[in-house]
């Protein structure tokens, strides 16, 4: 995958946001001189219009990865206590 994801730090994000991500090019830098263009190269869109039709697919992938990423975390936080099971003594 040439996009690369990464946590944002508190002094990058929006006012009133308490977290947030960005999605960089990695190494897929000269493909956003094709979508936007340059002063001598006319843009020619393709991520745009491709994620416009993909959307419904693509952010049920977001919210996938989000879920599986948040239940990762809560597992570090939460551990298991021992517990005795109610009926046996």
């Amino acid at each position: 995958m040439n996009l690369r994801i990464a946590k944002l730090s508190p002094r990058d994000l929006s006012p009133g946001a308490s977290a947030g991500v960005a999605v960089t090019p990695g190494k897929a830098f000269w493909g956003m001189f094709q979508e936007f263009g340059t002063a001598h190269h006319g843009k020619q869109p393709f991520l745009r219009p491709a994620f416009d039709q993909m959307r419904a697919q693509a952010l049920r992938v977001l919210a996938l990865a989000l879920r599986k990423g948040i239940s990762r975390e809560l597992k570090k936080l939460v551990k298991p206590r021992n517990l005795p099971r109610r009926g046996r003594r």
